[in-house]
């Protein structure tokens, strides 16, 4: 089947046999794939286990058109998850693009149970290319189960790079899975070694992040180099996890989130900034995601209260408007 020729007169969904019922059945896209089609119409691969995308792989929706889901992804997201360790998706160096259209990929990791098998990401990413001039870029990865540890929602690694070039808008969100004893849980990880850009032009950039349970489970966790920047766009950090861990932890690696106009909003209950710069001719604000926090000044972070000093985060802007202060 010409899946291009499919793609012109109407919607086209992949499934496997029992995609709603999380079946351990797979979807793969070979490296020499090119499925490029210019109509208005959507793509849609429901795995009821997992979806891998090659490096080398090419999926281009060229319709100007808006309003519509040009390439969407779901895996394992039945009621009852899959047993097994695994990734819902894996994207490595491919190249995923529209024009007008969104592309929205959910992906949930393997349930590993009482099982000492770890890294059940629920999306991972490895040096890929997504990108889109008007449409919005919608990724929802949920960790999985297991005994073990770094079940991350969202694992964006190598080089990769996710961007808005017109009007469009993008969207992260991970949710860290693992259970009681396990460790390093984080809704969303950057890793050591990593090179990841997240752009916008006049669209709003959002990374939502909520840390699974135990220790080192952040919600958002940056180790590698880390871009995040935007035209007029307003960019958006939101970090929860438990009550004794930082919602945002920023490591040893380079971060730089800058906007040209727009907004820069940083939202946790706990915070930490190591190696992190930004810019804006906006405002640039910080606040506790929980409503009725304390903020305290000058001290470190408690259970009920957001710790601020001055000193850890470099806040430049041509235009100085609002400023702030971050974390010890």
């Amino acid at each position: 089947m010409c899946i291009r020729d499919r793609l012109g007169p109407a919607n086209l969904t992949i499934s496997t046999a029992n995609a709603t019922n999380n079946a351990p059945e797979t979807i793969g896209v070979d490296g020499a794939a090119n499925v490029t089609w210019s109509a208005a119409t959507t793509l849609t691969l429901n795995a009821g286990r997992n979806i891998t995308v090659n490096s080398g792989a090419v999926i281009s929706n060229t319709a100007a058109a808006t309003g519509f889901n040009a390439i969407v992804m779901n895996a394992n997201r039945g009621a009852n998850p899959v047993t097994g360790n695994f990734s819902g998706i894996s994207i490595g160096a491919a190249t995923l693009s529209t024009a007008g259209g969104n592309l929205v990929f959910n992906g949930t990791g393997g349930n590993n149970g009482s099982n000492a098998g770890g890294s059940n990401l629920g999306i991972v990413l490895t040096s890929a290319a997504l990108t889109t001039s008007a449409g919005a870029i919608r990724l929802n990865g949920q960790g999985g189960t297991s005994a073990g540890n770094i079940d991350i929602g969202m694992f964006i690694q190598g080089s990769t790079s996710i961007q808005a070039t017109g009007s469009g808008s993008v969207s992260v969100t991970g949710t860290g899975g693992g259970s009681a004893g396990s460790a390093a849980n984080a809704g969303i990880g950057v890793p050591t070694g990593a090179s990841v850009s997240l752009r916008t032009a006049s669209g709003a950039l959002s990374i939502t992040g909520t840390g699974g349970p135990g220790s080192s489970s952040y919600g958002i966790w940056q180790q590698g180099a880390l871009a995040l920047q935007s035209g007029s766009g307003t960019i958006t950090l939101s970090g929860s996890a438990a009550s004794t861990i930082n919602g945002l932890q920023f490591d040893a690696g380079s971060t730089s989130i800058t906007s040209a106009s727009g907004d820069i909003l940083l939202l946790a209950d706990r915070m930490n900034f190591t190696g992190v710069t930004g810019a804006t001719a906006g405002t640039l604000a910080l606040r506790p995601l929980t409503a009725g926090r304390a903020i305290t000044i000058g001290a470190a972070d408690t259970t009920t209260s957001l710790g601020l000093s001055a000193t850890c985060l470099l806040y430049t802007s041509p235009s100085p408007r609002d400023g702030l202060l971050s974390r010890m």
